[in-house]
């Protein structure tokens, strides 16, 4: 068997898999808690959920990864993701609340706003550093290495389409 055919197998039984553990997923009864915001853009509707798990495929196949090292580390991917996406939200209500004719009026103000898009740099950067050790522990750092690069190109073919 050829390195392609092994490749497309790989990766049609990776898909094959995920499909099948959102099929059990879907038969368990959901317990909503309404206490928990439950607005998250990227993982509602039947079409984020085909670009996630396109998202998955993709990356692990760039990035080489074993079944079990997949297994290992999505998990993992996702929670970073959500993170990143909380973080994100955060950022995108600071600068909501403030506006520039704010920071004009008052150097204090703008001050406190730069102090605080900085923390937030910097609890990006602290979610990196620990997601990193924790994707090391599952997979080689040749592997992870690949993995922002495969993200580039993931998103490159999405816009692409």
């Amino acid at each position: 068997m050829n390195d392609m055919t092994f490749s497309r197998l790989f990766l049609f039984s990776i898909l094959f898999l995920s499909l099948q553990a959102v099929d059990l997923q879907a038969l368990a009864t959901p317990v909503i808690d309404y206490s928990v915001p439950t607005v998250v853009i990227d993982t509602i509707g039947p079409r984020a959920d085909r670009v996630k798990k396109a998202r998955q495929a993709f990356l692990t196949q760039e990035m080489d990864l074993t079944e079990a090292e997949a297994e290992a580390f999505f998990p993992i991917f996702w929670q970073r993701e959500q993170e990143r996406r909380d973080l994100l939200r955060e950022a995108r209500q600071e600068r909501r609340r403030f506006t520039c004719e704010e920071a004009e009026a008052d150097e204090d103000m703008a001050m406190r706003r730069l102090e605080l898009l900085s923390d937030l740099q910097d609890k990006r950067g602290e979610i990196e550093d620990r997601y990193q050790a924790l994707f090391l522990e599952v997979i080689p750092p040749t592997k992870l290495l690949k993995l922002e690069p495969a993200e580039r190109a993931f998103r490159r073919r999405l816009l692409d389409r």
